[in-house]
């Protein structure tokens, strides 16, 4: 005869279950945690070239000449003086400046951007300031 035992706890199988379902959605949850942390730096430079805007506009309202962006940023923005401030320098992810020339920017035909982290930050005359656009788009002194 045989006598019938309670059975406590859980068996390997079920522990192992349950411990692959819990890696099954951690992974989800960091693949979606580097997707906002890509779109969060995206909005950053947004933020900070989107600043250098209205220093272009004071720049050229006073006489002076802006410095095209080096590659990598960090130059000096106008010729007058240090005051209307530099180019933002580019974040982790982002490509290098692309401009037009620096007589480009005294005639209303100026445009800069970036592009990194699924999207291009692009600022020109035609908008008169910046928008994060999909990689790859359109960036000139006519668009978008």
């Amino acid at each position: 005869m045989k006598k019938n035992k309670k059975r406590e706890g859980f068996t390997l199988i079920e522990m192992l279950l349950a411990i692959a379902i819990l890696v099954v959605l951690s992974g989800a949850i960091l693949v979606s945690i580097s997707a906002q942390r890509e779109k969060a730096r995206a909005t950053r430079m947004l933020s900070e070239v989107s600043a250098v805007v209205p220093a272009i506009y004071m720049c050229l309202s006073d006489g002076g000449v802006v410095s095209s962006p080096t590659a990598s940023g960090g130059n000096g923005l106008c010729n007058l003086s240090t005051n209307y401030g530099k180019w933002p320098s580019k974040m982790d992810g982002f490509g290098n400046y692309i401009a037009s020339n620096a007589a480009s920017f005294g005639n209303d035909a100026w445009f800069f951007y970036l592009e990194g982290n699924g999207a291009r930050v692009c600022c020109n005359a035609n908008m008169s300031g910046c928008k994060k656009l999909a990689s790859g788009s359109a960036c000139n002194a006519n668009n978008p």
